[in-house]
């Protein structure tokens, strides 16, 4: 018997979605890196916090791009699937699932959500680290659907450079 998947948008009637590890449940709460727990999230903030310490790109140092304190968001489908396709590198998965004992890649059906776990009633705040559009930042989220991707890398690689404003 399939399960009843509760679709969920924003006052806009927008969908969004997110890319990540299996192991959600429709209902979960997603929390931004600075909220997880976990040895992963750990060497996941350490590594965030070094590579700002390391760069000369203003916006990184600053915490302007990769804020910790927010949930990444999509309203591209294609995207969300190719994230979940190639971030992090299909070759390291194997390592990771290892080390850290994290699932299956998945990208998940969101409801935006307010630092206080309501429903977001405006428009998510666009991420810097895409200014062509498509890509936004809130404080929280909550799964109300869960997909496994399929999409080939190569088909993943092609949707990832298209967001970031390559010409494909």
């Amino acid at each position: 018997m399939a399960k009843k998947r509760r679709r969920t948008r924003t006052v806009t009637g927008v969908r969004y979605w997110h890319a990540g590890w299996s192991g959600r449940r429709v209902g979960d709460l997603l929390l931004p890196v600075a909220r997880q727990q976990g040895v992963y999230a750990d060497v996941l903030r350490m590594s965030v916090v070094e590579s700002r310490k390391r760069t000369a790109d203003p916006d990184l140092a600053s915490g302007r791009i990769y804020d910790m304190n927010k949930i990444y968001v999509t309203t591209d489908r294609d995207f969300a699937h190719a994230w979940a396709v190639c971030v992090p590198d299909p070759s390291l998965v194997p390592m990771l699932q290892a080390l850290y004992r994290v699932g299956q890649r998945a990208y998940y059906e969101v409801e935006l959500l307010d630092a206080d776990a309501n429903p977001l009633l405006t428009a998510p705040e666009p991420d810097p680290d895409y200014p062509g559009g498509g890509s936004y930042q809130a404080d929280l989220a909550r799964v109300v659907a869960i997909h496994r991707p399929h999409m080939s890398y190569t088909v993943g690689q092609i949707h990832m450079a298209r967001m970031a404003g390559d010409r494909v």
